[in-house]
């Protein structure tokens, strides 16, 4: 026993000390990705914002049931079935 700690004072300090130590950790990434979040380039955001709204999109289930895939890679939404 060393200035008065016994091993299991000196085993729940340790661990006050670890959880401090991993909280503090969590608390700094946590401000890291607000920082970062606050110091977004606005104008990157803007042109994506233009490219999508300048590309029609269309899912690939709405598709009538005659018109060839979109794709040459892609398959027609009823491939499974068998063709009667």
């Amino acid at each position: 026993m060393l200035l008065g700690i016994s091993e299991v004072d000196g085993f729940a300090i340790a661990m006050i000390a670890i959880l401090g130590t991993s909280f503090s950790f969590v608390a700094l990434i946590l401000f890291a990705v607000i920082r970062s979040a606050r110091r977004s380039n606005r104008e990157v955001e803007d042109l994506l914002d233009e490219v999508n709204q300048d590309e029609p999109t269309q899912p690939a289930g709405d598709r009538g049931k005659d018109e060839p895939p979109a794709q040459p890679w892609e398959k027609k939404a009823d491939w499974w079935q068998k063709d009667d």
